[in-house]
C-alpha cells in the first residue's frame, strides 16, 4: 500500500492543460457552461473532505480562468489563468503557484507542453500520442512514467486508463494503477469549453487528487473501479457508484457512494458523498 500511496502523490505532480480536438456539440436547447462545482465528502458522520471550484469566462465563450477553494488539511487555493491565441486556441497556463506553461500544436493538435524553469528557458514537460480518431492515447513525462487510456469502438469515453510509473522494470513488474470506466448518456459540462478537449483541472473528492492532463469524456461516470498491483496482478481496491439529478441536458448533482477491499478482497468500509453543479447559460448576465 505504501507504493499506492507514492503513485498516488505522483499523479498530482501532473501539469494543467488543454487541446484543440474536434468534440460533438453540446444540444442547442441548453448552451450552458459549468460555473461553479461544489464537493462534500463524508467519512462516516464527519466531513473530511470539502472544495469549491468556479471557472470565468471571456468573449466567444472562452475559459478564462479556474480557481480551486479546497476545505481540508494540506489544501491551498488554486487560480490558473489562460491565454490564447486569434485563433481562440489555449496557448500558455500560468497559475499562482509560478507555473507557466505553453502548449505546443501540430496539426491543431496540442503534441507537447513546455515548462518554464528557474533558468527562464522553457523544456518539455509532457508529450502527447493520438490515435487515428484524434483521441489522445497516451500522454508521457519522461521515459519512466506514462499515463495511457483506451476507448471502445468510435467513443470518446475512455473506458480504461492505466498510469505506469517504474517503465525500468521488467514487464509485468512496472508500478501502476489501472481505472476502470461506465458511463451515463448525458452531456459532461466540460465539453462545453471550445477548443478544449483536455481537463485544465479537476479534483477528485475522495482520493484527494487533482487530475490534469486528461481527456474530457463525452459523459458523466456512473462507475469507475480502481487497481493497483499485488505481486504482479491487479488487485481491486476501491470502487465509486455515481447516482445523478439531471436538468434536461446537464448534470446538477451526484451522490456518491465508494467501497473500499482488503489486500484478501473482503469489502470493507463504505463512504459517501455529494457534487453539486451550477451553470451560466445563454441569457444570464455573466455568459
Amino acid at each position: 500500500m505504501k507504493k499506492i500511496a507514492i503513485a498516488l502523490l505522483m499523479v498530482a505532480g501532473a501539469c494543467y492543460i488543454f487541446s484543440a480536438c474536434q468534440k460533438p456539440d453540446v444540444p442547442r436547447k441548453k448552451h450552458c457552461q459549468i460555473r461553479h462545482i461544489e464537493g462534500i465528502y463524508h467519512n462516516g458522520p464527519v466531513i473530511s473532505t470539502s472544495f469549491i471550484t468556479d471557472y470565468t469566462y471571456k468573449n466567444k465563450r472562452l475559459l478564462d480562468s479556474v480557481n480551486f477553494m479546497p476545505n481540508f488539511s494540506g489544501g491551498s487555493p488554486l487560480n490558473m489563468k489562460i491565454s490564447y491565441n486569434n485563433k481562440g486556441m489555449p496557448v500558455e497556463i500560468r497559475d499562482n503557484q509560478n507555473n507557466v506553461y505553453k502548449l505546443i500544436y501540430q496539426n491543431g493538435r496540442v503534441t507537447r507542453v513546455d515548462k518554464l524553469g528557474t533558468d527562464n528557458l522553457f523544456d518539455t514537460a509532457f508529450t502527447l500520442i493520438y490515435d487515428s480518431l484524434g483521441r489522445i492515447i497516451e500522454q508521457s513525462s519522461g521515459p519512466f512514467s506514462a499515463t495511457r487510456w483506451e476507448y471502445q469502438a468510435n467513443s470518446r469515453n475512455y473506458i480504461r486508463k492505466l498510469i505506469l510509473f517504474d517503465l525500468s522494470s521488467l514487464p509485468g513488474l512496472e508500478l501502476y494503477l489501472k481505472f476502470e470506466y461506465q458511463y451515463d448518456e448525458k452531456v459532461n459540462p466540460m465539453t462545453t469549453w471550445p477548443n478544449t478537449s483536455l481537463i485544465p483541472f479537476y479534483f477528485e473528492l475522495v482520493e484527494n487528487r487533482t487530475y490534469r492532463l486528461e481527456p474530457i469524456p463525452e459523459n458523466n461516470w456512473v462507475y469507475q473501479a480502481v487497481f493497483a498491483p499485488l505481486r504482479g496482478f491487479p488487485l481491486l481496491f476501491r470502487e465509486y457508484f455515481y447516482t445523478y439529478q439531471y436538468d434536461d441536458v446537464f448534470p446538477m448533482k451526484n451522490d456518491f457512494t465508494t467501497r473500499s477491499y482488503t489486500l484478501d478482497g473482503v469489502p470493507g468500509v463504505i463512504t459517501n458523498g455529494t457534487t453539486t453543479f451550477a451553470y451560466d447559460c445563454a441569457g444570464n448576465v455573466n455568459f
